[in-house]
């Protein structure tokens, strides 16, 4: 079943990976926010991008954005 991702997210499916690769790319992968889920050949990749606050002077003061992270 697919799932589609959300603004905050990003999704990549990739096929036909090795057991090995996907155990390389968790060893160099060092990204808070990154999620990789192995199944039978299929690693599937994804990116949460979370809320941050930042300051806007032009707003008067702080607001919520989604940025990487």
């Amino acid at each position: 079943m697919a799932v589609a991702p959300t603004e905050n997210e990003a999704r990549v499916l990739l096929r036909g990976v090795s057991w090995a690769t996907d155990e390389t790319i968790l060893v160099d992968v060092d990204a808070p926010g990154a999620r990789l889920v192995y199944d039978r050949g299929d690693l599937e990749i994804m990116s949460f991008r979370a809320r941050v606050r930042e300051w806007r002077p032009e707003a008067g003061g702080p607001s919520e954005t989604a940025g990487p992270v």
